[in-house]
């Protein structure tokens, strides 16, 4: 090779390996570029689509807990931008897969606390809430806890929903404007069955503009008959507020009107109690608690006894109360009680003291039954009661104060409120009310005749077990003259007296009951036909109860004559 060829391939050696080298350069720039550019993209792309693709594989392989995990992140890291419907989606896994409704209805509650009211996502969370009582109300034995709440949240989504739909294609509002009409009837239906806390206060109205109240409970006027709720005549009003009976389930009264008529009510099942426990005497001393009130007392002097020798219900014979007021006071609630009630009688008692089963307040009075137990008991002689007007008051101050602040921005808004429904929300003083009883010695009902007792004097056990041998024999018609001695035999053994086996035979015979009280009783005795009661039939004599507005002890004394 001249040196003039050697010089050339040199040339194209470092040519060709300064060209390798640069395309070497070049690429490894390019892919750096094409790497640069990548990276760029992945972290521009947006995390809200990166978390709900990452969420919806982890579902797509029935991974509902790693899911779960995923959206916890996001809530944790997200600004505010996207947290509720990262609950929102929390709460439907919760719901749809793992099936917690108490889970999801927190993850849906956090939710609705970072978005506006009437938003889209407000109204998913609002939706996801719905069905979440809907699956905690099929699983729940008590759906009447429940019932009220998806009642509220049918109505919201009904209210705030547009042309959103569900993944089938369904309008999601015109499912809830079908679940509120559901809600809302199984609503009214259970009314007076509901926890007396949800039903406490009772706003009727004309139409449903808002239901979102936590303090009281609001039923369209259309809606009152599907409730079973007693009024007073010519009740329910619209806009008007009524308090519910705290033991009488289906009674409701006006607000302004609720603290007398219970206190009126109060006074004379006490009066009522004492009578049947042999009292000769009452003595009422009434005064306001407020001190501008102290000297307005009154000073009532009540003599009560028995009216006739059968007293079966208190509706037989209401105590009879009369008084004078010594001062008069247009402010007082004393003069408003006195007022009420304003009777004079006078008796004395003939008839062994016993415990009426008809009471309702007795319940709920501890004291009362104290009295009870010493007066059957023991040989008192003298008792002191002290009963308070603000006690039959069933909304204290606090209460008021809730109520007025959401009825008046629920007013406000159509201009409705007015300075009477102010008046109407003020409390009352309170009025202390001194009974001073003085009862008949137990000596004086010692003859035989004073033995009986009525038919709701609790029985003994040797009695129950006489009483349902009466019924044996009592099933074939008569009583003949072998069924006779064998029933004597029974009732020396269980040392029941004579004038007692007498009264517990004639009260099988001919009991002594309401129109409402025969009606239950026909009830009874039509389940009884096919044998023992089932679980289903005590569901329907429990309405029946209810309907009918019976006690339970009450109802339990007439299934032992059916």
């Amino acid at each position: 090779m001249s040196e003039k060829d050697f010089s050339l391939s040199k040339s194209f050696d470092i040519f060709r390996k300064n060209s390798l080298d640069a395309l070497k350069n070049s690429s490894k720039r390019v892919l750096t570029k094409v790497r640069e550019k990548a990276e760029s993209f992945a972290k521009s792309e947006d995390p809200f689509d990166v978390t709900n693709r990452e969420v919806d594989a982890r579902l797509k392989e029935s991974q509902a807990n790693e899911a779960i995990l995923c959206l916890n992140q996001a809530i944790k890291t997200d600004k505010g931008t996207y947290k509720s419907y990262w609950y929102y989606r929390l709460g439907k896994i919760y719901n749809d897969y793992i099936k917690s409704a108490d889970s999801a209805l927190r993850s849906y509650n956090e939710g609705l606390k970072y978005c506006d009211e009437g938003s889209p996502i407000y109204v998913w969370l609002h939706d996801g809430i719905r069905k979440s009582l809907e699956s905690a109300g099929n699983q729940a034995a008590d759906k009447n806890n429940l019932v009220g709440e998806l009642r509220k949240e049918a109505f919201l989504v009904s209210k705030y929903a547009t042309d959103q739909t569900y993944d089938d294609g369904a309008l999601l509002k015109t499912e809830a404007t079908d679940g509120f009409i559901s809600s809302d009837r199984a609503f009214c239906e259970s009314f007076c069955s509901q926890s007396y806390h949800d039903r406490k206060v009772l706003l009727v109205v004309d139409k449903y503009t808002n239901l979102n109240l936590s303090s009281v409970a609001v039923v369209k006027k259309s809606d009152i008959p599907l409730t079973g709720i007693i009024f007073p005549a010519g009740h329910p009003l619209e806009r008007q507020l009524y308090v519910g009976h705290p033991y009488l389930p289906k009674k409701y009264l006006p607000l302004e009107e609720h603290q007398l008529v219970f206190i009126e009510d109060k006074i004379r099942e006490f009066c009522w109690l004492m009578q049947c426990l042999g009292a000769t005497r009452i003595t009422i001393t009434a005064k306001n608690e407020s001190e501008q009130n102290e000297s307005n007392s009154i000073r009532k002097n009540i003599s009560i006894g028995i009216r006739k020798n059968n007293l079966d219900k208190v509706s037989d014979y209401i105590p009879n109360i009369n008084g004078s007021s010594e001062k008069q006071s247009d402010t007082s609630l004393t003069e408003q009680i006195s007022k009420a009630i304003n009777l004079n009688q006078s008796f004395h008692p003939t008839r062994r003291p016993y415990i009426p089963e008809d009471l309702v307040w007795l319940q709920g009075e501890p004291s009362w039954q104290r009295l009870c137990k010493q007066r059957v008991q023991g040989a008192l002689l003298h008792a002191t009661e002290t009963i308070e007007t603000q006690k039959s008051c069933m909304i204290n101050s606090a209460e008021l104060l809730k109520i007025k602040g959401e009825l008046k921005s629920l007013f406000d808004l159509s201009g409705n409120w007015s300075q009477e429904m102010d008046k109407k929300l003020q409390q009352k003083d309170n009025a202390i009310l001194s009974f001073e009883v003085d009862f008949a010695p137990l000596s004086q009902f010692e003859s035989e005749d004073c033995q009986t007792a009525t038919v709701s004097q609790p029985l003994t056990p040797s009695e129950e077990e006489y009483l349902g041998e009466l019924k044996f024999m009592l099933e074939d018609g008569e009583i003949g003259p072998r069924e006779r001695k064998m029933l004597e035999r029974l009732r020396e053994k269980l040392e029941i007296s004579a004038s007692r086996a007498t009264f517990l035979e004639e009260s099988l015979a001919a009991p002594a009951l309401s129109d409402d009280e025969k009606e239950y009783l026909e009830e009874v005795r039509a389940v009884l036909e096919d044998g023992e009661i089932s679980p289903r039939e005590r569901k329907y004599l429990e309405r029946v109860r209810l309907k009918l507005g019976l006690s339970e002890a009450r109802a339990n004394e007439i299934e032992k004559i059916a």
